[in-house]
């Protein structure tokens, strides 16, 4: 079942994001800060289980025997483009909740037993997809592409940089991997500003890491989110096919 709960944990990782903070209560910042530390001790510890998990296909599905719901429920978790929302339904009412509560219905021990989904569980899935469908209406599709800019300098040195860590990582999750894709971008776009690109490039030189990740994470946080996206945020692009990451068919459980 460990495998079952880490392909939960890696799929929402990278949904944890600074909007996620932000959202947060403050005991539920410490929780975040707690699956953040798990996932990235198994990408340490055992890389080859973070990767087989990573790669699980999409519409990845399981099921529990869970004490949180009133009646059989599932909880599906689904993207389209930067829109990433999850929801549960009982059939009877279907609502969209945040990470940190969707998560409590993914926790379990390792040596939890996993249990078949009922074919009620296809009706829920259905349930689910067509509430993140009415979400999508009320979201700004609109997006503006920005021209390329000439590299030269310490631009060219971060690219290079981000390209490298491109081609020898493969412990990033999907999100951060799209993110680095972002970061390359928002450089062939000029969207960085030269203040921001100096430091990074002096912490680029001073790196003496064992870790390429930690220069992932480096680069990153000197990158205000601002910077990635064009003037209208990202998480407005709701462009590509929507994709079921995946399903927990939650049994009630009276004890």
């Amino acid at each position: 079942m460990i495998r079952t709960c880490f392909s939960c944990a890696v799929a929402v990782g990278g949904f944890i994001s600074i909007k996620n903070f932000i959202d947060c209560t403050f005991p539920d910042i410490f929780h975040l800060l707690d699956y953040l530390a798990m996932i990235r001790n198994i990408r340490d510890t055992d890389p080859s289980l973070f990767d087989h998990v990573k790669r699980l296909p999409r519409k990845s599905k399981t099921g529990r025997r869970s004490q949180k719901v009133k009646d059989n429920a599932t909880l599906t978790f689904i993207r389209k483009g930067a829109l990433k929302e999850f929801f549960i339904t009982d059939k009877t009412s279907t609502e969209q909740i945040p990470f940190i509560e969707a998560v409590k219905y993914l926790e379990c021990k390792p040596d939890e037993e996993k249990i078949s989904v009922d074919a009620v569980y296809y009706e829920h899935l259905k349930a689910n997809s067509e509430k993140f469908d009415e979400s999508i209406l009320q979201a700004d599709d609109e997006t503006i592409v920005a021209g390329n800019a000439h590299l030269r300098g310490n631009d060219s040195k971060v690219v290079r940089a981000l390209r490298a860590l491109q081609t020898s990582l493969r412990t990033l999750t999907d999100d951060q991997e799209t993110e680095l894709n972002q970061m390359i971008q928002a450089y062939m776009n000029g969207n960085i500003p030269q203040n921001i690109t100096k430091d990074i490039a002096k912490e680029i030189k001073e790196f003496h890491g064992d870790d390429p990740t930690d220069l992932f994470y480096i680069i990153r946080r000197s990158i205000p989110d601002a910077y990635l996206h064009d003037q209208r945020d990202a998480v407005l692009n709701i462009e590509g096919e929507k994709q079921v990451i995946l399903s927990c068919y939650l049994e009630k459980s009276n004890g």
